[in-house]
């Protein structure tokens, strides 16, 4: 990740791809990485402290991927026409 974050953060964010990765086997890695670096970097450009930066990361993250699965699988609804 390219972002102003301190190590410690860095560290939690790099750890969450992981969990996030186990979590969603069936996604691309690098759509979780694309995901991870976006909502980080949000959030930190925003943040006056970054403690609850990997959390709600993680929050954000997991909500997007869990969405996206849910459209992908949703199947359409047969319409019937009575007469």
């Amino acid at each position: 990740m390219r972002m102003q974050a301190s190590p410690g953060t860095l560290r939690k964010l790099a750890h969450l791809r992981v969990d996030l990765e186990r979590e969603f086997p069936q996604v691309p890695a690098e759509h979780v990485d694309e995901h991870l670096e976006d909502v980080a970097a949000d959030l930190l450009a925003q943040a006056h402290f970054e403690e609850f930066v990997p959390l709600l990361v993680h929050r954000h993250v997991r909500s997007r991927l869990l969405a996206e699965l849910r459209r992908s699988q949703a199947s359409p609804i047969p319409i019937s026409v009575e007469a």
